[in-house]
C-alpha cells in the first residue's frame, strides 16, 4: 500500500467548500430556506414566466390561509384564537392582519350601504331646521367661538350631507384602535386564566371582533343581493335573501359565547354570565365610540 508523501492527502490540507450565507441576514445555511430569517435561498427567476409563477404561488398560499381563517371565524368560533395561542399559527392569517383586513372591509361595505347614503337621503327641506342649534357654556367668548364653528359646519352639512357620513367612516376606524385595548382589559378582568397575559387576551379580542366583522360583512352582502333583487322586481327573492340578516344579532352573540367557552374552557353558566357582561360593555363602548366619531367628524369635515 502506497503511503502518501508528506503533505499529500492530509485531511487537514483539504479545503472544504465554504457554507453559503443568506443574502438577507448573512447567516450560514445549507438548506433551501434560511433557518434564521426564513428567506428562500434559491435565486429568483426574473423571467416573465417565473414572476407569474411566483405570483400565482403566493396568491394560492394566501388564499388557502384566508379561506381557513374565514371559515374558522364564521363556522368554528374560537378555533382561530385557540390555534394561535397553542402554537398552530401557520394555518391562519396573523390575528393583527386579520383584524385590520376585516376592519377595512367592514367600513368599505358601510361606505357603500350606509354612512354617507343615510345622511344623503335626508330631504333638503328638512336640513335648515337643524340650523337653530345653539351652544351655551356660560362663557360668552367661548359661546361665540363655538357657535360660529357649529354654524359653519351646519352650512357645510346642508350643502353636502353625504360628506359628514364619509367623515364619520374616516374617523371610526381610528377610534376602533382605542376600543381594542379597552375590550382586552374587560376580557382580562372577566376571564382570568393562569398563564394568560394581556397579549393573550388581546389576541382573543382581535379574533372576537374579527369574527363579528366577518358576520356583518356577510350580512351586508345578503342585503346588497336583496337590493339588486328588488331593483329587478323580484320582491319574493329579495325577502328570502334579506331574511338571514334578521338573525344576525343573535348569531353574533351565540358566536361570541361559543368562542369564549372554547378559548377559556369554562362551563356554560359561567361563560354565559361573563359573555353577557362583555357584550353589554362592548355595546356601550360602541355607542360611545360612534358618538365621539360623529362629534369629531362634524367639527372637522
Amino acid at each position: 500500500m502506497a503511503v502518501p508523501e508528506s503533505g499529500e492527502g492530509d485531511p487537514a490540507d483539504v479545503a472544504l467548500p465554504a457554507a453559503p450565507r443568506c443574502p438577507n441576514c448573512l447567516a450560514l445555511t445549507r438548506s433551501l430556506y434560511c433557518p434564521l430569517c426564513g428567506q428562500k435561498q434559491a435565486p429568483p427567476d426574473f423571467s416573465v414566466r417565473g414572476l407569474l409563477r411566483e405570483l400565482v404561488h403566493e396568491l394560492v398560499n394566501a388564499d388557502g390561509r384566508l379561506r381557513r381563517t374565514t371559515r374558522s371565524l364564521l363556522l368554528r368560533p374560537g378555533e382561530f384564537a385557540q390555534d394561535y395561542l397553542e402554537g398552530r399559527r401557520a394555518r391562519h392569517l396573523p390575528p393583527v392582519r386579520t383584524w385590520l383586513i376585516t376592519t377595512v372591509l367592514l367600513f368599505l361595505v358601510l361606505g357603500i350601504y350606509g354612512g354617507p347614503m343615510r345622511f344623503g337621503a335626508m330631504e333638503r327641506s328638512e336640513l335648515p331646521a337643524i340650523a337653530d342649534i345653539g351652544i351655551e357654556t356660560g362663557n360668552p367668548t367661548l359661546d361665540l367661538l363655538l357657535n360660529a364653528r357649529v354654524q359653519r359646519q351646519l352650512a357645510h352639512f346642508i350643502d353636502d350631507p353625504r360628506a359628514l357620513g364619509q367623515a364619520v367612516l374616516d374617523v371610526a376606524p381610528q377610534l376602533g384602535l382605542v376600543m381594542m385595548p379597552l375590550l382586552t382589559l374587560v376580557l382580562y378582568g372577566l376571564f382570568p386564566r393562569q398563564g394568560f397575559r394581556f397579549g393573550h387576551h388581546l389576541v382573543v379580542a382581535m379574533t372576537l371582533q374579527g369574527g363579528a366583522f366577518v358576520a356583518l360583512i356577510a350580512g351586508s352582502a345578503f342585503l346588497g343581493l336583496a337590493g339588486l333583487a328588488r331593483l329587478a322586481g323580484a320582491d319574493a327573492l329579495a325577502d328570502v335573501l334579506a331574511w338571514p340578516t334578521s338573525l344576525l344579532p343573535a348569531a353574533m352573540a351565540l358566536q361570541a359565547v361559543l368562542a369564549l367557552r372554547r378559548i377559556y374552557g369554562r362551563g356554560w353558566q359561567a361563560t354565559l354570565l361573563r359573555a353577557s357582561v362583555l357584550l353589554l360593555v362592548y355595546a356601550l363602548l360602541t355607542v360611545v365610540a360612534f358618538s365621539a366619531a360623529l362629534v369629531i367628524a362634524f367639527l372637522t369635515f
